[in-house]
């Protein structure tokens, strides 16, 4: 009946949106009644009764899945600090975590991490990262979106000259740029037909904005090479040597 009890909070709070189902059922009210069982079997488990409930996982197993669906529902009614709070008490609290309960309590942290109204510091932001992705390493089935890593290299051709090709390429990247990264994502760009400058080291799009979007909008105006030398390499470095790269090795 737990198991059951789960699913119909999953359930619901993937259609949180259906205020039709949520007069039929009430995703707050199962999870009072998921927990008040688990802390009925619990006590009778301690006393010595044949708990069927903790025959497979344990009580915090229990409890980390029964937080999990509560964070996916706090996740639903857009209450991120309330997802936060209950992720990251598994985090510092538990010896283990449920692959399941821990993607859903990272993705609580890190989505709070975004709120602008709650002032991290760089430092705090970073070390979170470094932890959940140490975390990581150790969960098969479980990807997280701990920021991006990426760069442009733009190895121009000469045959591309007055052609359609760099207008449309100049107008794609600048739109990859503007809408598919975050203000925390990790940028970085090389050019083989940029005057004075073949790199922009990797750094964060909300503080190096201005350069990176210049440095691709330059690059992608012109076909004219002003260096024979091969960018996709030196990207390629760019990526391996970045340090998240380095602390998932």
């Amino acid at each position: 009946y737990f198991s059951r009890l789960l699913r119909r909070i999953n359930c619901l709070a993937a259609f949180y949106d259906d205020i039709g189902l949520q007069e039929i059922w009430d995703a707050e009210v199962l999870i009072d009644e998921a927990d008040s069982l688990a802390a009925a079997a619990w006590d009778a488990h301690a006393k010595g009764g044949n708990c069927p409930l903790f025959r497979d996982v344990s009580q915090t197993g229990r409890r980390q899945q029964l937080e999990g669906s509560a964070i996916l529902l706090a996740f639903r009614s857009e209450d991120y600090l309330q997802a936060a709070k209950l992720g990251i008490r598994m985090l510092v609290e538990d010896s283990f975590i449920l692959e399941s309960a821990f993607a859903r309590s990272a993705e609580a942290l890190l989505q709070i991490m975004k709120d602008d109204d709650i002032d991290f510091s760089k430092k705090t932001i970073s070390s979170t990262r470094d932890g959940l992705r140490s975390m990581l390493k150790s969960c098969r089935k479980v990807s997280l979106d701990i920021g991006k890593n990426a760069v442009f290299a733009f190895e121009m051709s000469p045959k591309w000259a007055n052609s359609a090709i760099l207008e449309e390429l100049n107008t794609r990247c600048l739109d990859l740029y503007d809408n598919s990264f975050a203000a925390d994502d990790q940028i970085g760009v090389v050019a083989n037909n940029v005057k004075d400058a073949m790199v922009v080291e990797l750094g964060m799009k909300g503080e190096n904005e201005g350069r990176q979007k210049t440095f691709i909008d330059v690059a992608t105006s012109s076909s004219t090479s002003d260096s024979s030398q091969a960018c996709f390499p030196v990207s390629l470095q760019m990526l391996i040597d970045s340090p998240s790269s380095l602390q998932s090795d």
